[in-house]
């Protein structure tokens, strides 16, 4: 039996998509970390679109840069492992 380890990007609530992430326990290292930085991407992606509808909405201030320190961690995360996947020519 396979086992999966999961995590939500959305939550399925008012009309959302809901995106569940499975990566395979059996999967090769490398395979995992290319499906974790896939859906790294997509995930800065759709942050970075709600930053800017923070940014030319009425937020106060300090919502949107703690929305943009968030984008800015998936942004960090995402690179890390793309310089692990380059330093260890797992391409």
């Amino acid at each position: 039996m396979r086992h999966f380890l999961h995590a939500y990007i959305n939550r399925k609530k008012k009309g959302r998509k809901m995106s569940l992430i499975k990566i395979d326990e059996q999967a090769s290292k490398e395979e995992k970390l290319n499906q974790i930085l896939d859906y790294l991407e997509e995930l800065k992606n759709a942050l970075a679109k709600v930053v800017d509808d923070f940014e030319s909405g009425d937020s106060e201030e300090e919502t949107v840069d703690l929305l943009t320190g968030a984008l800015d961690a998936v942004e960090d995360a995402h690179d890390v492992i793309l310089d692990v996947i380059e330093d260890n020519c797992l391409c």
